[in-house]
């Protein structure tokens, strides 16, 4: 081979060479470009689905804040408005007791008829044969003059009502107690105090009756209250629980 022909098949060895090496260095920009695109939409989709759950969780956070700051309005104004309702119908229970204080002043045949039925209805209620009597040293004389009278009447009405006893005598004895009596009545907030009535007790002492005017006074309030409410305030609504 001579010259001319050896430097014609080195240009085609170096022409072949370059145009191998430019389609194989295309080739790896295009993989690379490929694989870039594909890295670049993976981590734009990733960082799209971070900042849309961040976005969705601070809406959250947001929303269950308004939500409890809402309640916590709601239960402030709830709590304000129970306070309310509670102040005047307190009122309203004291305002009772000095009528009642008031009555019972007034009318003393109707308080002294009152001291005998409260007797009558304790007495219904232990059927015992030996029972004390308890009350304010002020109403000593008056309770007094109707016990008698008042086991006269539980007789009648067991034999009338109880058919164990209709033939047969009904034993019973009251006993008055003048050692210990109830507390006078006393505005002062917190003395110990009773508005008139009876107590009752035997076995002892074991078994008692609270028949004052007092627990009488307080079980129709409690009983009272919703209504009470409901007259002060007709849109209030005791919230439920669950």
């Amino acid at each position: 081979m001579n010259p001319e022909e050896a430097s014609q098949v080195l240009k085609s060895m170096i022409t072949f060479i370059r145009s191998h090496g430019e389609e194989r260095v295309a080739a790896i920009n295009k993989q690379a470009e490929d694989e870039f695109t594909i890295q670049k939409e993976k981590y734009i989709a990733e960082e799209k689905e971070r900042l849309t759950q961040e976005y969705r969780n601070r809406l959250q956070q947001d929303e269950i804040k308004l939500r409890i700051q809402k309640s916590a309005e709601q239960n402030t104004q709830r709590i304000q408005k129970m306070k309310t309702v509670n102040t005047l119908v307190e009122k309203i229970y004291k305002e009772a007791k000095h009528k009642m204080v008031g009555k019972q002043k007034s009318d003393q045949a109707a308080y002294k008829e009152l001291m005998k039925n409260l007797i009558v209805q304790g007495l219904i209620k232990f059927m015992e044969r030996d029972v004390n009597v308890r009350c304010r040293k002020s109403d000593y004389d008056v309770v007094k003059t109707v016990v008698d009278v008042a086991v006269e009447e539980y007789k009648k009405l067991i034999k009338k009502e109880v058919a164990a006893f209709a033939n047969q005598e009904v034993t019973i004895k009251v006993t008055l107690d003048h050692g210990k009596h109830l507390p006078e009545y006393d505005e002062t907030e917190g003395a110990e105090s009773c508005m008139g009535g009876v107590v009752l007790h035997c076995r002892k002492g074991r078994i008692v009756c609270s028949n004052t005017l007092d627990d009488r006074l307080q079980l129709v309030y409690q009983e009272s209250i919703p209504e009470v409410r409901r007259i002060l305030f007709p849109s209030f609504k005791k919230p439920s629980q669950h």
